[in-house]
């Protein structure tokens, strides 16, 4: 069994995160809880009681106040300083500062696990306060939410690279991603812990969990430094990098041997060194990946994610420290900054997100700058104008709400400065592509629009067919199917190089050739229609016109030459209204049959008996049904007259189960088989066929009998 699976590895991290998590959780609990909320005064050389739990063991003190001392039942007192509240002793300017807050922390510590204990307070008006207290259990209701905000951190940024790194388990960047992962949970659990107690701790579990939140906090730099020594560009092999940890570990230890000259040097300094690292390895990785925009697309995103979230760190956290100051936001919340990272740096590595890259990259530094921009508001606001904190953020809020948003389209427009075509001028343009006139002319229109979309370094004709649109070599190439009369395209590196074929451009892709691929079809279709609509009217004007003009130069009388001319006039006529699209009524063509049967029976010497059934108003036909059916008659009633010897002829014509019939018959010689193999049966057999009819010569006592039938509605 490989126990090296994706599913097995994230169940396996998924246990260590759970498993972490509880240990933290109930180290934060084990701690005795008064039910108030402490802050250093330093002006005033105080701890600020800023609120009460009305419900808690201290219930009977009042905020504001200052509470000055703790004494227990077994007459220890301690008088309180600032420094036994603050949230970090790594902010202390030298080591002895933190053994002497460690030591005091561990003798209040003891004082809060006595059953009772005496708060002694004092009011902003000097009065003195004292209350007897039983300290109770801590809930997770009553952690802080700094507590959570680092819990989830670390375990956001733990799960999420070791699910890159279940997925990519060879890849030397996933395991420096999995590593700088460990090392944000090892740090915010263990802050967690230290950082949102009510008062104290024990002094020594206050040292461990300091080493170890300083273990992970150089232990992310190192990852990140190796990450960026290994990714996208190998720029050396994984065996050199083992100087990294051994320098980080022996910073470490004389940090938490305390052989540092102070703090600051001992804990911030090297993290401040770190980040310079990790800038200048972005910049080599940057020079090494010219040429390549797969490699520049990821290192765009890496880079962004990391110098926005760990930049932010050490700008607001780290670089204060170091020249003397205090961190201007509250450690616990500034952890956020790494979530972003981590969250950030796995899209990136996965390449799951890859080919939005820039898009994802100003989609970040946009709401990124509309954090920092309410913040900044809300710090002026409050320090400048003497604003409460609550209208602060509410004004902060609105202004950048209707100042910075209104101006998103304006900066996405200017920074990512890829035009796309609106819906109405991409779907002209692919009408111009496929009514273009020649195929010369649509292969070249076809490559334009293509450049126009995707502005590709190279488009080349693809080496074998290409069946469906296609995003290949991780986004460097999109391949088309032939299209267009152009032949199947390899679209190379995308917007001048500058960027990468993502889903959206795939999704494009597919809908272009979708679209043009049925206007194409339309344009076939309409195409065969016009050659189908041509070849119709040159085989009538031949077969029927022509024909008809030249037997009227053979005949001898002028009366029959007018007769065909007043033939050819009326058919000339049926061609023309057959071009405007109009349709006729059944008992008109009914009609003109009837009349013309008449005249040209009448002019042979021949009795015509004519019947009909179902020929009413409102039936319209066709122009093919009604041209077929009058020529098709004609056809009939010739070849009665001339080879029948008929002395009378009978026509039937009858509309019924939307089948339109027509019988001529005569009393004549039969049927001439040599007839029957002649051109104008050959044609009306073909006109029939050719609307879905039949027709048909069945045996008769005597004379000929020919039968036919048409659907009266035609078929698109």
């Amino acid at each position: 069994m490989n126990f090296w699976v994706p599913s097995r590895l994230m169940l396996a991290a998924l246990l260590v995160c759970v498993t972490a998590s509880a240990l933290t959780l109930w180290m934060a609990l084990d701690q005795p809880r008064l039910g108030l909320v402490l802050r250093p005064d330093t002006e005033r050389d105080s701890v600020r009681i800023e609120r009460v739990d009305p419900r808690g063991p201290a219930r009977d003190l009042t905020a504001p106040a200052d509470l000055v001392a703790l004494a227990g039942a077994d007459g220890r007192r301690l008088t309180l300083r600032p420094d036994d509240v603050v949230e970090e002793s790594d902010y202390f300017d030298s080591y002895d500062r933190i053994a002497a807050f460690q030591v005091r922390q561990s003798a209040l510590n003891d004082i809060l696990h006595q059953p009772e204990l005496t708060l002694e307070a004092r009011a902003p008006d000097g009065t003195a306060a004292t209350v007897t207290v039983s300290p109770a259990p801590r809930l997770p209701v009553h952690l802080p939410p700094p507590f959570w905000v680092q819990l989830f951190v670390g375990a956001g940024a733990f799960l999420i690279s070791a699910w890159v790194w279940a997925l990519r388990r060879e890849d030397w960047g996933a395991r420096m991603l999995v590593a700088a992962g460990l090392a944000i949970m090892l740090s915010s659990f263990s802050a967690a812990i230290y950082s949102t107690r009510e008062l104290a701790m024990d002094g020594d579990l206050h040292r461990v969990l300091s080493a170890l939140n300083h273990l992970g906090s150089l232990g992310f730099g190192c990852a990140m430094i190796a990450l960026f020594l290994l990714y996208p560009r190998q720029l050396v092999r994984p065996a050199l990098l083992w100087p990294l940890p051994v320098i980080v570990a022996t910073w470490l230890a004389a940090d938490i041997s305390r052989l540092a000259p102070d703090p600051a040097t001992g804990s911030q300094l090297p993290t401040l060194i770190e980040m310079l690292l990790i800038v200048i390895c972005i910049g080599l990785q940057w020079r090494a990946t010219r040429g390549d925009p797969r490699g520049r697309a990821a290192l765009r995103w890496l880079g962004l994610a990391v110098i926005i979230g760990a930049g932010a760190f050490v700008a607001t956290i780290i670089t204060p420290v170091l020249i003397g100051g205090l961190p201007p936001l509250s450690q616990g919340y500034a952890f956020l900054f790494f979530l972003l990272i981590h969250a950030g740096v796995a899209l990136g590595v996965s390449r799951y997100r890859l080919f939005e890259l820039d898009e994802w990259a100003f989609r970040i530094l946009y709401y990124t700058g509309a954090l920092l921009l309410l913040l900044a508001l809300d710090a002026a606001l409050i320090f400048a104008l003497h604003l409460e904190p609550g209208p602060s953020f509410g004004l902060a809020l609105l202004a950048v709400a209707f100042g910075y948003l209104p101006l998103r389209d304006g900066l996405w427009r200017w920074a990512v400065a890829r035009r796309k075509l609106g819906e109405d001028e991409l779907f002209r343009s692919i009408v111009d592509v496929a009514f273009a006139a020649t195929e010369q002319e649509r292969a070249a229109r076809w490559r334009g629009l293509l450049t126009r979309l995707f502005d590709p370094l190279e488009m080349l004709p693809a080496p074998e067919p290409v069946a469906t649109v296609d995003v290949r070599q991780e986004g460097l190439e999109l391949a088309l199917p032939a299209m267009a009369d152009a032949p199947a395209l390899i679209l190379r590196c995308p917007w001048g190089g500058r960027g990468l074929f993502g889903p959206s451009h795939l999704a494009l892709a597919r809908q272009l050739t979708t679209l043009m691929a049925r206007i194409e079809q339309g344009r076939d279709a309409y195409d065969r229609g016009a050659s189908e609509e041509r070849r119709r009217i040159a085989a009538d004007l031949h077969d029927d016109v022509g024909a008809r003009l030249l037997t009227s130069l053979h005949r001898d009388g002028l009366d029959d030459t007018r007769e065909t001319l007043r033939d050819v006039l009326t058919d000339i006529r049926a061609i023309a209204s057959g071009l405007t699209g109009d349709r006729k009524p059944l008992a008109a063509v009914a009609a003109d049959l009837r009349h013309e049967t008449g005249q040209r029976l009448d002019g042979a010497g021949l009795d015509m008996e004519w019947r009909a059934s179902g020929i009413e108003d409102g039936v319209l036909l066709d122009y093919p049904v009604y041209r077929n059916l009058i020529a098709s008659h004609r056809e009939m009633l010739s070849n009665a007259i001339r080879h029948a010897r008929a002395s009378r002829v009978s026509v039937e014509l009858s509309r019924a189960n939307g089948m339109l019939s027509l019988v001529v018959e005569d009393d004549g010689i039969g049927l001439d088989p040599d007839a029957r193999r002649g051109n104008g049966l050959a044609n009306l057999s073909r006109r029939i066929a050719g609307l879905g009819g039949e027709i048909a010569f069945p045996s008769c006592d005597s004379g000929t009998r020919i039968m036919l039938s048409l659907p009266l509605e035609q078929s698109a």
